[in-house]
């Protein structure tokens, strides 16, 4: 609470636009990803605090990118970071980790999507798994143009999506032991390389 009154106080002595504490921020973002909408409004309406509007604005920006469409570089980075954090939280910069990998698939709605936060269509086959979406796109040939990827126009709709999930041995306390590094949507029992380009 005496955080949120510093951040009001601020915004009483006229820097309408002033940056807020982590510590504000990370309350605000909270409440916000609760789902409590009325929560988040009423919190944000009584100590002029951001508008919802521009807290998901900033969920968006801080979203990482999707673990199906991730690069090698990416991969190695999500790893090395989650290495990092267990040595971390272990108080032990010279630990080993170990880890066993698994591959598996599993059913998914048959459905495509639009990632806003990416500008990309979602839902079909790889290689057509992340269609980027021509901003300049008039209303009826967007229409057209989703129509077109649901019918599978653009590629077959995925039936399954084939998951590439780390299980690391003797975590330290509240930290979770799976980590899922790649995805690839695929059709139903698809054969492909995914497995071994993963590992």
């Amino acid at each position: 609470m005496v955080i949120l009154m510093q951040s009001y106080v601020t915004k009483l002595e006229g820097l309408v636009n002033s940056p807020y504490g982590v510590k504000v921020m990370n309350f605000l973002l909270a409440l916000s990803c609760r789902g409590n909408s009325s929560a988040f409004e009423y919190v944000s309406a009584n100590r002029w605090a951001v508008s919802a509007q521009h807290m998901q604005q900033i969920i968006t920006i801080r979203r990482p990118e999707p673990f199906i469409h991730l690069s090698r570089a990416n991969i190695m980075e999500l790893m090395e970071g989650h290495i990092e954090m267990i040595r971390s939280k272990s108080n032990d910069d010279l630990r080993r980790v170990a880890f066993t990998v698994g591959v598996d698939a599993t059913v998914v709605v048959k459905n495509v999507q639009v990632a806003g936060a990416h500008r990309v269509v979602v839902g079909l086959a790889a290689p057509n798994h992340f269609l980027p979406i021509d901003i300049n796109m008039k209303s009826e040939e967007w229409k057209k143009y989703r129509k077109g990827c649901a019918e599978g126009k653009e590629g077959e709709l995925a039936a399954e999506i084939k998951v590439c999930v780390l299980s690391f041995q003797n975590t330290p306390k509240g930290m979770c032991p799976y980590l899922a590094i790649a995805g690839n949507p695929q059709t139903l029992n698809e054969a492909n390389d995914f497995g071994n380009t993963v590992v």
